[in-house]
Parts: structure tokens; sequence; C-alpha cells
């Protein structure tokens, strides 16, 4: 009986092997952490978007009053055309800016391309309607070294043939003295109007010089207009 326990035993215990077992230490790792992600039904927001500059701007506006220069009172339904100077001593009549004054001499003219213009007016302001057909005609008003008709006109031959337009002009100067040289105009000092009966537009001299105005992009320009001429010559 003593001897079946002890081979019991043998077999059981691995006929005297000892046997070991190792443990596996536990993982030190952490789990890597979830991605975030938005949450449910939000739309990302977009991605801004570069803004383009405005464009600068080309022209300007003139606002104006136009009066008498003998009696300081409005001429009112007189009318404005501008002649864009595109050289020396010359400019184009420009239609597209034209006004007309209202009961207090006031007038505007909006959308003007930014340059020096030289300025005509019709005290009645009759003439406005036919204005579209000298849309572009250049006028030569150079006095100052040039030439007259005749010492009397104090006008050129030039300026005769652009403002008149083959018809008849009618000057009138006031208190106006002309210096010469050699048949040329060297100085001219006092008021002279011109004004063509044919397209029934006025400019006015003062010293030998037209009233101009220059317009700079995006501005405003003031213009005074006191005009020499208070009714068209027939």
């Amino acid at each position: 009986m003593v001897v079946l326990l002890i081979l019991a035993f043998l077999i059981v215990s691995g006929c005297g092997g000892e046997t070991t077992s190792e443990i596996t230490p536990e993982s030190t790792h952490e789990p890597a952490p979830a991605s975030e992600s938005p949450p449910t039904g939000t739309v990302p927001a977009p991605e801004p978007t570069a803004t383009k500059p405005a464009p600068e701007p080309t022209s300007g506006s003139v606002q104006g009053n136009i009066i008498s220069a003998e009696t300081q009172q409005p001429l009112a339904g007189a009318a404005i055309i501008l002649g864009k100077v595109t050289g020396e001593s010359e400019c184009a009549l420009q239609s597209e800016l034209s006004a007309s004054a209202d009961a207090n001499g006031n007038f505007e003219i909006a959308e003007v391309p930014a340059g020096s213009y030289v300025i005509f007016y019709d005290p009645s302001g009759e003439a406005k309607a036919s204005w579209q057909e000298i849309n572009g005609r250049m006028i030569s008003y150079g006095l100052i070294g040039k030439s007259p008709m005749n010492p009397q006109s104090c006008i050129t031959k030039e300026l005769h043939e652009t403002l008149g337009g083959g018809g008849a002009v009618a000057v009138t100067a006031q208190k106006l003295t002309v210096n010469f040289t050699d048949g040329l105009m060297t100085s001219l000092k006092g008021k002279l109007t011109i004004t063509s009966k044919k397209y029934g537009l006025t400019i006015d001299f003062n010293d030998g010089k037209p009233l101009t105005l220059e317009v700079k992009a995006g501005e405003t320009s003031d213009l005074l207009i006191k005009a020499l001429s208070t009714e068209v010559t027939p």
C-alpha cells in the first residue's frame, strides 16, 4: 500500500522534475486617444476668401453755379458744356458733359473723366438741344502768341473757324488792352467774350485766358461761372 502511494506521487510530480511557470507582467502602453471629430450635424466653417480691392475711380463730378457778371443774379435755364483739353490751346467739346442750370443757377455734371476742361455756356439754354451734333468738335482757343484776324476783333482765324463753324461770331470786349509784337498778341488785359451764332456757344476770356477747370478722379470740383454774356447774340 505504501509502495503504490509513492509511485503515484512520482507520476504526478513529473518524475521528480521541477516545474516553473513565468508570469508575464501586464503591458504598460496606454491606448491611443480617439481622434476628435466635429459634433454630429455641424458643418465646418468655410475657408475665408480674399476680397478683391475696389477699382480706382477714373472720373469725378462738377457742381457749379452760373450768374451774370454784371448783376450777380443767377442765370436760370442757362446751359453749360465742357470742352476736354487735348493739346496746347485746343479742346474737344463733350456734349454728354453738359447741364442746365436750375432757378438758382445751380447745375451738376456727373461722371466727368479726370482731366482739364474749358468752360462754354449758352445763357439762354436754347442751344443745348443741338449740341449733340457738335460732340467732339475741336476748338482752337489760343490767343496769346497768335495773330488776330484784325486788331479790332482780337480773335484768331483758328478760333473764328472752329468756334464759328463758318458762321458769324460776336466779340465783346470790356476794358481790353492788347499788346502786339511783330503782329502777334503778346498780352491781353481785360475781359473778352466770343459767341458763336451757329452753335450758341459762348467762351469768356480774362486776361487772354479762358475759364478752365481741373477735374480729379473721385472728387467733386466746384465751379463758379460769372457770365459776361447774358443772351445769345441774334
